[in-house]
């Protein structure tokens, strides 16, 4: 017992009290406090920490060599192995080599004066500079070197000298202090001085070296623990601290301490900042302890996973948070917010609906589990509760706890201070407890449409409070109410699927409903000191009304507009803490600055990291409790309990963060820089853009990223942590890479970067300008001279049907320029693989031929074999170049000879085929490619099947290259009605899109045309 209490003293005793009033007041609180039959539990408060896991990179569990740098960067490397891992505020990056040359086993990390990382290895050390290894030193020849921890001193293995190593060479500076029992030299660094020691059976001598000068003996103190494994020395002022792990010990270079503290065992400690010395304590969890002059100040305990050895202050916040490493994967833990895993049965703390804080400023935390507990300090004592699940809501009345619940059916439990139930009112249950700024009337939200009841402290307290009751008679028409709050005229405002306000003075209320009078539901409430009433919505994010006209109107209740309250998330607590206004929004907490807001309406949102935070589940509803006594925010998750010391949080230092945003094609890396276009070739059009920065407090932020065409309107997805964006297959044009950056400091900072995919030489306008005066300028021509025989020749009931004609022909050449381009297209596409240029001419030349005999002869139609040599062309010309991989089933041949001399207008398969090619296949991007053509034979009919895998008409028609080369079946659909106007037999065109699903998504396309055996030519 009397070491439990030694350990319960130096974990949460902020100042030196004697041990016997000490001692006094334990067991009075023991006696006086506990609840009859109550258990009482070991401490359970734990230091919110954040482990680093393969979702950052950290593959491996044992990360000894860790070094935190100036910038924030942590470097480290898994034990045993050849590479460097780097963390930064959103990234990890990985470095095993130098120009080719693999890494050398490491032992540790320091950094120069301009900020180089130096890198100790076992024959070498690698200079670092931006992440990347800029030179590599080999040690001195005939030369051994271990590295000594935190300095650019290393001891030779073999000679025993000591060498300074200066980023470029390494000057020997020390000979032979080494005792000849041969012990380890150990090292510190203070005020720019570096400190040797090493043990000797009875003491410790100590040198020292201010960089290249000789070494100095200072002194020598007494060992106190020869034995121990874990044994360090620091220095504080004119003091020498001896760290062991039966305790440490204080020395005035003097040869025995003048003071010691005998502790548990310590497991790890830091040298690094010995001004602010950091330790922890052997135990379950353990306890971190920091030097306060001569007395040790527990800051908190910690609980993570591994064997940590080491335990490192993070100086860019402020020495409010540590990295733990060695014998495990690193972890940060902040001292600012601390969690309650164990509030019930010593192994859990989940569904807590409710907290309050009694009038001995204990902190009560009620479950829907059936539990109950208080938290004093650091004790957790459960109060015995039979089949009661805990709702939402409570309030506090002198001595007397109210808490809503459900056993059987509905109930209010009346608790005194020690945990007793001295009242059950069945069948009375609600979910919201109000205490008015009067401090004393209370307003309780209902269920089952029993709306608000009004008491007050003293009838409350009593245990048998009269109620006066404001239900549908006064206009309260919800059926359960669990928010409420009142502003600066005294009106209760209530909210549930909608909002509600009742005037105590008239003794109505109004209610407002949502899908009605409103389009939201409203779950949570608080006033601030400027009287504005926010509410905080399910699904509709965060409203304001500040207007107090004579009576509420639902319109002057405004929304305030910011990307981190976006709609479908639901804001489950609000509260004012100071001049904040702190918001729970699903597994997030955020604070709106209120004096930014009324002083210009400034929007500033700060917001508690996903590290700081670590939450694995959603902020609870209404659960936000301010503490009396130290102004800590008290809050639950779904699964666990905190205590976040807000506070101290607003204290740490802010960094602004500026995105460094990187291309990646492939191996190559480009860095992208605001206000300069970076082009690309149309040929890279597959890309990834990924973002990164780095400030010291090495914390990730909340952003958003979209890629626009220039000129769009450019609308954000909501934030995350997303750092990583792929792009693929990008038509030609300009566009806008847009960043928004949520800062530490609330403001947002939008950033912009210009992206040009260039256009392939055929895609110029020019080209189209010349190409479409070689080709239609022949064709007008000849269509002129058609036009003017027929008028001459025929009489005028001729020249009708021989208008038909020309508009078919005018159809035809309408899509015959649309074939050639594209096989022109593909040309370009393929003009790094010359070998294929000539079979592509080839067909192209062909296809061709049969497109101007086609002219010449006159004809609206021609034969099949013709039409199927087009066919075979377009697909041997998507083959060769964009889809070489195509899958093809085609007809047989004595399928295809029996319907050769069938007549078709030209292009009735071509612009089919081609449109499955251009369209569907080739914006497909995964494997399989599959094309399948049928003919199927019939009496008066052949029908033939065209059948691709590709994206689908639905999703092609989105694509740019839809829009500019999705013409030929539209034309062809003209041709077959003007055909179709004189035939008995008609030619019939279907589609069926999405005939696959895959995974929920749908796509594929099949053609089905059917063709009279009697078409006129």
């Amino acid at each position: 017992m009397i070491t439990r209490v030694k350990y319960v003293v130096l974990c949460f005793l902020p100042n030196r009290i004697l041990m016997k009033y000490f001692y006094i007041g334990l067991i009075l609180t023991i006696f006086f406090q506990l609840p009859a039959g109550a258990q009482k539990y070991a401490p359970t408060g734990i230091l919110n920490s954040f482990m680093y896991t393969e979702k950052e990179g950290i593959d491996n569990s044992n990360y000894l060599y860790t070094f935190i740098s100036s910038s924030g960067k942590v470097y480290t490397s898994p034990y045993g192995t050849y590479q460097v891992k780097i963390i930064g505020n959103n990234y990890t990056r990985s470095i095993s080599s130098y120009r080719n040359n693999a890494l050398d086993i490491l032992s540790g990390f320091t950094e120069s004066k301009n900020g180089e990382i130096y890198v100790y290895q076992r024959s070498q050390v690698d200079i670092l500079q931006n992440d990347s290894i800029v030179r590599r030193i080999k040690y001195p020849q005939g030369e051994s070197m271990d590295y000594i921890t935190n300095t650019n001193f290393l001891q030779s293995s073999h000679s025993k000298a000591i060498y300074y190593f200066d980023g470029y060479r390494f000057l020997k500076v020390l000979n032979n202090i080494i005792d000849p029992e041969g012990e380890e030299l150990r090292s510190f660094i203070y005020n720019d001085t570096a400190y040797f020691y090493y043990f000797t059976k009875s003491a410790i001598p100590i040198y020292s070296i201010s960089e290249q000068q000789n070494a100095q003996f200072v002194t020598s103190i007494e060992n106190q623990s020869v034995e121990n494994d874990f044994t360090n020395l620091s220095k504080s002022g004119d003091k020498w601290v001896l760290y062991t792990n039966k305790g440490f010990y204080y020395y005035k270079n003097e040869f025995k301490p003048y003071k010691s503290f005998p502790v548990s065992q310590i497991v790890c400690f830091s040298n690094t900042y010995p001004a602010n010395q950091v330790l922890t304590i052997d135990g379950n969890p353990k306890t971190i302890y920091t030097l306060d002059d001569d007395t040790l100040v527990p800051v908190g305990k910690i609980e993570i996973t591994g064997k940590s050895r080491v335990f490192v202050p993070d100086a860019g916040m402020n020495y409010k948070a540590w990295y733990a490493y060695g014998g495990m994967q690193p972890a940060r833990i902040f001292s600012y917010i601390k969690k309650y895993p164990s509030v019930f049965n010593n192994a859990n703390a989940a569904e807590i609906f409710s907290l309050a804080q009694d009038n001995k400023n204990r902190i009560w935390a009620a479950s829907y589990q059936s539990k109950l507990s208080i938290v004093d300090h650091e004790t957790i004592t459960e109060v015995p509760v039979d089949n009661l699940h805990f709702l939402n809501g409570n309030i506090v009345a002198g001595d007397k706890l109210l808490f809503f619940a459900e056993g059987n059916s509905v109930c209010t439990m009346l608790f005194d201070q020690n945990g007793k139930s001295e009242v059950k009112l069945a069948d009375f249950g609600g979910f919201i407890g109000y205490l008015m700024p009067n401090k004393k009337d209370i307003y309780l939200g209902m269920n089952q449409f029993q709306g608000l009841w009004h008491t007050d402290i003293a009838s409350l307290a009593s245990g048998n409070p009269t109620w006066d009751k404001i239900d549908k008679t006064k206009g309260v028409n919800f059926r359960n109410i669990v928010s409420i709050t009142s502003d600066t005229l005294n009106r209760v405002w209530y909210g549930h699927r909608g909002f509600g306000v009742y005037d105590p003075k008239t003794g109505t209320a109004k209610t407002y409903t949502s899908g009605k009078d409103i389009d939201y539901f409203v779950g949570s409430m608080c006033t601030d000191a400027w009287g504005t009433v926010w509410l905080g919505s399910s699904d509709n994010g965060l409203h304001y009304y500040d207007e107090y006209t004579k009576q509420v109107n639902p319109k002057d209740v405004k929304r305030l507009f910011h990307p981190l309250l976006p709609d479908k998330n639901r804001i489950n607590s609000i509260c004012v803490w100071g001049n904040w206004l702190v918001i729970g929004i699903e597994n997030r907490i955020l604070l709106l600055d209120l004096q930014s807001w009324y002083k210009n309406k400034n929007i500033i949102i700060r917001y508690l990291t996903p590290q700081e935070a670590a939450f694995t589940s959603k902020v609870e509803q209404n659960i936000f409790l301010i503490d009396r006594r130290d102004s800590t925010l008290w809050f639950s998750t779904s699964d666990m309990l905190y205590q976040w010391d807000v506070k101290t949080w607003l204290s740490l230092p802010i960094y602004i963060v500026n995105p460094n945003v990187i291309m990646k094609k492939g191996e190559l890396e480009i860095s992208l820089t605001e206000n300069h276009t970076i082009k690309i070739e149309p040929t890279q059009n597959t890309f990834s853009l990924q973002i990164w920065f780095q400030s010291r407090d090495n914390m990730p932020r909340y952003m958003s990223a979209t890629l626009t065409h220039n000129g769009d309107s450019v609308i954000f997805p909501i934030p995350s942590l997303q750092t990583h964006f792929d792009f693929s297959n990008l038509a030609p044009g300009n566009y806008l890479f847009s960043i928004q950056i949520f800062q530490s400091d609330g403001t947002t900072s939008s950033h912009t970067y210009t992206i040009v995919v260039k256009k392939f030489w055929w895609q110029h306008v020019w080209v189209w300008i010349v190409f479409a005066l070689i080709v239609l300028i022949p064709i007008v021509l000849w269509q002129n001279g058609l036009r003017k025989t027929a008028v001459l020749q025929k009489k005028q009931a001729e020249q009708d049907a021989k208008l038909s004609n020309l508009q078919l022909v005018s159809l035809s050449s309408q899509f015959r320029p649309h074939f050639i381009l594209n096989a022109l297209n593909a040309i370009g596409a393929g003009s790094d693989d010359k070998p294929e240029q000539e079979s592509i001419l080839s067909r192209l030349g062909e296809s061709v031929n049969l497109i101007f005999n086609h002219a010449k002869e006159q004809k609206t139609t021609h034969k099949f074999s013709n039409e199927w040599k087009l066919v075979l062309n377009v697909i041997e010309i998507h083959k060769l170049i964009y889809l070489k991989e195509l899958k093809l089933s085609l007809p047989s041949v004595k399928t295809l000879s029996e319907v050769a001399e069938i007549q078709v207008p030209l292009g009735l398969l071509q612009i089919p085929v081609e449109n499955a090619l251009l369209h569907g296949l080739n914006n497909r991007l995964i494997p399989p490619w599959i094309l399948n053509i049928n003919i199927e034979i019939q009496k008066e009919f052949v029908t033939v099947f065209v059948t691709d895998n590709g994206v689908g008409r639905i999703k092609s028609a989105t694509l740019s290259n839809f829009t500019k080369h999705g013409t030929g079946a539209k034309n062809l659909e003209e041709v077959v009605r003007i055909l179709n106007e004189n035939a008995d037999k008609k030619i019939e065109i279907r589609y069926e899109d999405d005939i696959y699903c895959e995974a929920a998504v749908n796509y594929g396309t099949r053609v089905i045309i059917d063709i009279p055996k009697n078409t006129v030519a």
